[in-house]
């Protein structure tokens, strides 16, 4: 199941789609996820009551904090079976210069979803010995297992 609010991406991921019998894409918007969830096209493609993976990967950054993406992420993970996964990410400006996060800022300024960055609230996973050294990062993100009941 692939979901986006905007048409004309739901159009091409359509027709990119069109050949498979499993996978279908869906116009909604993710700050209704109840609605989202409760569509026909979703009902009859997925079961919530089995074991799914849930990708919110390089969009929660488009949801503002005024639609509550905590509560978005909790509305979806509280329909999920016992075993499910969730796996996301959301956009950091945190390591790049003003400059930087300027022109990526502007750059979403006239979108249908204008970026929302967020910095990193939490302390950070500790390295693993050996491991080399990174860029910054420009997305945080991190994986769940949704616990049996």
């Amino acid at each position: 199941m692939y979901a986006d609010h905007d048409p004309i991406v739901v159009a091409h991921a359509r027709a990119l789609l069109a050949d498979s019998s499993q996978v279908t894409a869906v116009e909604a918007d993710l700050r209704y996820p109840r609605s989202l969830l409760t569509m026909r096209e979703v009902r009859d493609t997925i079961d919530l009551g089995q074991p799914v993976a849930v990708l919110l990967i390089a969009v929660l950054h488009f949801i503002p904090d005024d639609a509550d993406p905590h509560g978005i992420v909790a509305a979806i993970t509280a329909r999920l079976a016992p075993g499910s996964y969730v796996a996301l990410s959301h956009g950091t400006a945190d390591h790049l210069d003003p400059g930087a996060a300027n022109a990526a800022h502007a750059a979403y300024e006239g979108a249908s979803a204008p970026g929302a960055p967020q910095p990193r609230r939490h302390r950070a996973v500790p390295r693993r010995p050996g491991a080399r050294p990174a860029s910054p990062p420009v997305f945080y993100g991190g994986a769940a297992r949704i616990p049996p009941k």
